[in-house]
């Protein structure tokens, strides 16, 4: 094999390989892959890191997962359907119970993690007050937010 078809053979694997990675990162999801999806995000994440109560939090994360709901219910990849993966699997009753039980072991956690995540915002937000910053929460939202659009934008 000459040199030039080493090259030519290593840019056909690479080429191959880059195809495969573009494959898997296919998401046809509005709020992942657009600007104005990731901002109507970094909107929300706003909200809730300056929403001051618990129960504003808990409606602005509620709202956002609708939002959320609604652009996924959009998605025409039959690969991302969980219900299709898991009867490939297993059998139909099985599946439907293990897609439940993944559904509502993931329900559980987010509420545990929003609660946790929640007092973790109102202490930081009463320390800074403490030291005199004005509007702390808004302050929180506005670093949240900002964060999140910041990686969204390097990781694409």
């Amino acid at each position: 094999m000459t040199t030039q078809n080493a090259g030519q053979n290593a840019g056909q694997n690479a080429g191959t390989i880059q195809d495969a990675v573009d494959e898997a990162r296919i998401d046809y999801n509005a709020l992942d892959n657009t600007l104005g999806g990731q901002l109507v995000q970094a909107g929300f994440i706003f909200a809730i890191l300056a929403a001051r109560s618990a129960p504003a939090r808990l409606a602005l994360g509620a709202a956002n997962l609708a939002a959320v709901a609604v652009c996924n219910a959009f998605d025409e990849d039959p690969r991302n359907d969980l219900t299709a993966v898991v009867e490939a699997e297993q059998g139909e009753q099985e599946s439907l119970a293990v897609s439940w039980g993944v559904l509502g072991g993931l329900a559980a956690g987010a509420v545990t993690a929003g609660a946790a995540a929640s007092r973790a915002v109102s202490g930081v937000a009463d320390w800074l007050g403490e030291r005199g910053v004005p509007k702390p929460n808004a302050l929180l939202g506005l670093v949240g937010a900002a964060a999140y659009v910041a990686a969204k934008q390097r990781a694409a």
